[in-house]
């Protein structure tokens, strides 16, 4: 039986994490940022991150307020239409931290910025907009993202939350950790959706997956002859239709988004 991992639901995410887009952190919980770039400032968004953007952000690492930062670029969907043209996000060493608010200048300041923060912000917000935010905690991870690699982030709606969390750690965690080990992946991992909460909601999670190249994770989402080896390898004595008739129960995969991965921020002490 060949069965793509779209079709099996257990597969890129983020918003940017993401979707969690990453290795586990000591607390998992990690903040999402979409970002749409303003209409004709493409170039002047990319300068300012490059000039000032970084800065800032190596700077709340150094502080110890973030752990690891990844900044995602759209690639499938993109364009005007899509909802993010850049996902940002956040791990922390515990749980989230207050808004900056006052400590924003010396935030400021530390990454060796001048002038005032007014003309900070009004560059900074000239050239995007923060469309939505959201706190997610990490549940299980495998290997690490890499700047350069292509990121899905596969939204997942489900009624069952612990039921999809223990169908993504007991069947589809070995085959993500043989898909690494084989270099066909570079990490794997389930976030759970903190806050904004609800049941309207049109998700409640997402299974981030990062591929050393575009080619790996086209590859992942269409028919794959050798995923039935795979599986065999991983599940042993295991029916395989039946387990991802199984898996398909516990949750929808209702949106699959293709990132690339633009940079990953750590400490530098």
């Amino acid at each position: 039986m060949n069965i793509p991992r779209a079709l099996a639901t257990i597969a890129i995410a983020v918003a940017c994490n993401m979707a969690a887009l990453a290795q586990q952190q000591p607390s998992g919980y990690h903040l999402v940022v979409c970002l749409k770039v303003n209409p004709g400032k493409n170039a002047s968004y990319r300068r300012w991150w490059d000039e000032e953007g970084r800065k800032i952000v190596q700077a709340e690492i150094d502080s110890g307020q973030v752990t690891t930062y990844y900044r995602l670029r759209a690639v499938a969907p993109s364009g005007s239409s899509v909802t993010c043209d850049v996902v940002g996000v956040w791990f922390y060493p515990g749980m989230p931290p207050e808004p900056l608010g006052k400590d924003t200048e010396a935030l400021v300041r530390k990454a060796g910025i001048t002038g005032s923060l007014e003309d900070f912000a009004a560059r900074r917000d000239a050239a995007r907009t923060v469309v939505s935010s959201q706190i997610f905690q990490n549940q299980v991870a495998l290997g690490s993202i890499k700047k350069g690699d292509y990121v899905t982030v596969s939204y997942m709606k489900t009624a069952h939350i612990g039921e999809w969390l223990n169908m993504e750690k007991t069947i589809w965690q070995p085959i993500a950790d043989a898909l690494i080990k084989a270099g066909a992946e570079s990490a794997w991992s389930v976030n759970l959706l903190i806050l904004p909460n609800g049941d309207d909601l049109p998700y409640q999670g997402v299974a981030v997956d990062a591929y050393p190249n575009l080619a790996a994770a086209v590859k992942a989402q269409i028919l794959d002859p050798s995923f039935d080896a795979l599986f065999k390898k991983a599940h042993p004595g295991m029916d395989e239709d039946a387990t991802l008739q199984t898996a398909l129960k516990t949750r929808t995969q209702s949106l699959v988004y293709l990132f690339r991965v633009e940079d990953v921020l750590t400490s530098t002490k």
